[in-house]
C-alpha cells in the first residue's frame, strides 16, 4: 500500500493510484481478482474505475450498473452502505443477470465492501473475486478493509482538486462578469486593497483622469487627479471607514467617498 500512499502525495492520476491498488491486491491474493467501482455524481450508477485482470466482457456490462438491494455484490454493497460477500454466485439471486459472464471467467465468489468518505458518503466500492466458492477469510477481510481506505483516501484527494479547480473556474467568471458590470457604470471607481494599492480602474475613471491602467496602479495617481486638500481628506475617510471590520480585503473608491465591499 505504501507505492499507493505516495503515488497519491505526488498527485498521480486516479486512475493510475487505483489501479496500483488493484494489481497490488491481485499480487498478494492468489486466484483473485481485484476491482474497483465509483459511484456517479447521482449516487445511482458504479463506473468501472480499476481492475486489470477482469475479463473486458465483464467489464463492459458492469460498467454503469444501477445500485440496488439485489444488484450483484457491489451495487448491494454501494446501495445497503456495508460489505456484501457472496460465498457462490452460482446459487445466489443477486447474480442472474451476471452469471454466464462469470462462468466464462472462472469466478465463483464475489466480496465487495463500499468506499466510504470521511463525511459518510459513499464513493464507490472495491471488491475481491475469487475462483473458489467459499466466504473470504479474517485476514482478506482486513485486506479489502486496508485497500477500501487507501482508495477513498486517493478518491477524495482527486475529487478535492476537481471542486477546487471548478470553484476557481466559477470565482474567475464571476469576476469577469462584475468587472463587466463595474465597467459600464459612469461613476468612476477604483478597486483597490486595504492599504491603498489600486488594483483595477473602470473605463469611467480611465476616461475621466486620462491616465492608463497601470498609472492608476502607480502609487502617486491619486496625487494627479486630487488637489492637496481632498487627497488628504480622502485618505483619511479611507482609514478610518476600512477600520471597522468588513468581509473583505478590497475596497471600491468613488470620487470624494470610499465604501467597503466584497467584490472582486
Amino acid at each position: 500500500m505504501l507505492d499507493a500512499l505516495k503515488m497519491i502525495l505526488t498527485d498521480a492520476p486516479l486512475n493510475d493510484v487505483l489501479r496500483s491498488v488493484a494489481l497490488l491486491i491481485d499480487a498478494h491474493s492468489e486466484g483473485m481478482l481485484c476491482t474497483i467501482y465509483l459511484l456517479d455524481e447521482e449516487g445511482l450508477r458504479l463506473r468501472f474505475a480499476a481492475g486489470p485482470k477482469l475479463p473486458d466482457a465483464y467489464r463492459v456490462a458492469t460498467d454503469g450498473v444501477h445500485i440496488g438491494p439485489e444488484v450483484g455484490s457491489c451495487g448491494a454493497a454501494a446501495y445497503l452502505r456495508k460489505p456484501v460477500f457472496v460465498a457462490d454466485v452460482m446459487t445466489h439471486p443477486h447474480f442472474a443477470g451476471f452469471r454466464d459472464l462469470l462462468v466464462q471467467a472462472g469466478l465463483r465468489a464475489v466480496w465487495s465492501s463500499p468506499i466510504i468518505s470521511h463525511d459518510g458518503k459513499v464513493l464507490g466500492t472495491f471488491g475481491m473475486y475469487s475462483r473458489a466458492v467459499r466466504l473470504p477469510s479474517p485476514a482478506e477481510m482486513q485486506l479489502i478493509d486496508y485497500a477500501g481506505r487507501i482508495a477513498g483516501i486517493a478518491i477524495e484527494r482527486d475529487r478535492s482538486q476537481s471542486a477546487l479547480t471548478f470553484a476557481l473556474e466559477k470565482i474567475k467568471k464571476s469576476e469577469a462578469e462584475l468587472r463587466q458590470i463595474v465597467d459600464v457604470i459612469p461613476q468612476a471607481i477604483v478597486v483597490m486593497t486595504p492599504d491603498g494599492k489600486a488594483i483595477c480602474a473602470n473605463r469611467a475613471t480611465i476616461e475621466y483622469t486620462g491616465l492608463s491602467l497601470d498609472e492608476v496602479r502607480a502609487d502617486d495617481f491619486r496625487s494627479r487627479v486630487f488637489h492637496p486638500e481632498d487627497l488628504q481628506r480622502l485618505l483619511e475617510q479611507r482609514r478610518r471607514t476600512l477600520s471597522t471590520p468588513v468581509r473583505s480585503k478590497t475596497s471600491i473608491e468613488l470620487w470624494g467617498k470610499t465604501a467597503s465591499t466584497v467584490g472582486f
